[in-house]
């Protein structure tokens, strides 16, 4: 499905039309999404790190707007089991990190009472020696079972709380866009749905950084020793370039389009 963005990103993109642009809706003809058979990793530049097979895969994803049988890409344990303790999935994007602008789609589906463990997802921002450069995660709330914890993580890995959760099995958007800020990338994010959660924050020493590639993660949360069958998935994946002015504007046209929801931080 194509993001309700991508007309304003035609307008604010145009400078660009050159550089990297990774999009990525995972329906057919582009994509075989036999639920049954088909991995996303070895599809269209798709890279995993993890051999076990069925980890990363497709599955129906419907939401405002999808069309009838819309399908996502998925991971985490929901067909097997992962053997690596952090399971990323990922694509190459080579371009600059500032002024670069990802929009996309996701839930993250609860486990069973058969393999109840609760595992963080996300999505990881490496550089092209595969340093991570920034890192939002969904991490289990240790006081409400319903919730993940929205953290992220600058490239000496220091853990910031944006103070905010989410819910399993509800869909949001996510929007960031990165900006120079001297020396350091500024970045703003939005992950809107049932609230208006918007975050910011400065990663040291990332102004003139390269975003190499760019991926979703499952890892096993602290004190985990299996993964359990909960599972990301996301769709509408749009990351590319925009010229300086084009990053805040994206964003406060994202901000303004939800502005009608009641924003609130969760207890």
């Amino acid at each position: 499905m194509r993001s309700y963005l991508l007309p304003l990103f035609a307008l604010v993109a145009a400078p660009f039309a050159q550089s990297q642009i990774l999009i990525a809706g995972f329906d057919s003809p582009e994509y075989n999404t036999d639920n049954v058979t088909a991995d996303v990793a070895g599809q269209n530049g798709w890279v995993i790190n993890d051999p076990t097979p069925d980890i990363s895969f497709f599955v129906e994803f419907g939401y405002a707007g999808s069309a009838p049988g819309n399908h996502g890409a998925a991971l985490g344990g929901w067909l097997d089991t992962p053997v690596e303790p952090l399971v990323e999935l990922s694509n190459t994007y080579g371009g600059p990190l500032v002024n670069s602008f990802l929009s996309l789609k996701f839930a993250v589906q609860s486990s069973t009472a058969d393999f109840p463990g609760r595992d963080s997802f996300g999505w990881t921002f490496r550089d092209e020696s595969a340093n991570s450069l920034f890192n939002i995660s969904l991490e289990p709330n240790v006081s409400f079972a319903d919730r993940l914890e929205i953290v992220w993580y600058d490239s000496a890995d220091t853990r910031t709380s944006t103070g905010y959760d989410l819910f399993y099995d509800s869909t949001y958007d996510l929007t960031v866009g990165f900006m120079r800020d001297g020396l350091n990338a500024g970045f703003s994010a939005l992950i809107a749905g049932a609230d208006t959660l918007p975050f910011t924050g400065t990663l040291p020493n990332a102004a003139d950084a390269t975003l190499e590639t760019f991926g979703a993660h499952a890892e096993l949360a602290p004190g985990n020793t299996e993964y359990g069958d909960n599972f990301l998935v996301f769709d509408n994946l749009s990351l590319r370039p925009v010229p300086e002015s084009g990053v805040g504007l994206l964003l406060l046209m994202t901000l303004f389009s939800g502005c009608w929801l009641l924003r609130r931080r969760l207890p």
